[in-house]
């Protein structure tokens, strides 16, 4: 995987996906993968 993405960006999205299925899991990993590249469950 090649993300152009600076480090922290990557960190803050990987910590917003984990609050997100800390509080709504998603139903699929599809969803999840979604919310790492900044979409909402």
């Amino acid at each position: 995987m090649n993300f152009a993405v600076p480090r922290e960006k990557l960190e803050a999205s990987l910590q917003r996906l984990v609050t997100a299925i800390n509080s709504k899991p998603c139903r699929a990993s599809a969803q999840a993968i979604e919310v790492s590249k900044g979409c909402c469950c």
